[in-house]
């Protein structure tokens, strides 16, 4: 199964990814890098998948990281720009 998720890069522009073996994922690792979402997919077998919406950052100033669950991925479709983190830190995980 695959699932579209979509994260931001630092001018607010979306980058919608496709997870693919979406039943086989352990954990997300969401980082916000220099305003840029950069999401990391680790697989049961502890494969990982690096999604980067920064394509030419320069410098790298860590905003924020987060675990996520699968059964919450789709609280970053719900982001609205590349700050909009407030559900992101009531997740209990």
């Amino acid at each position: 199964m695959e699932k579209k998720v979509r994260i931001f890069d630092y001018n607010d522009t979306p980058m919608e990814i496709t997870i693919k073996d979406f039943e086989n994922v352990k954990e997300f690792v969401f980082k916000i890098i220099s305003g840029d979402g950069v999401l990391t997919v680790i697989y049961n077998d502890n494969s990982k998948n690096v999604f980067d919406s920064g394509e030419h950052r320069f410098m790298n100033f860590y905003d924020g990281l987060w675990c996520i669950s699968p059964k919450d991925i789709d609280v970053l479709n719900r982001m609205k720009d590349h700050y909009d983190t407030d559900e992101l830190d009531e997740l209990d995980n």
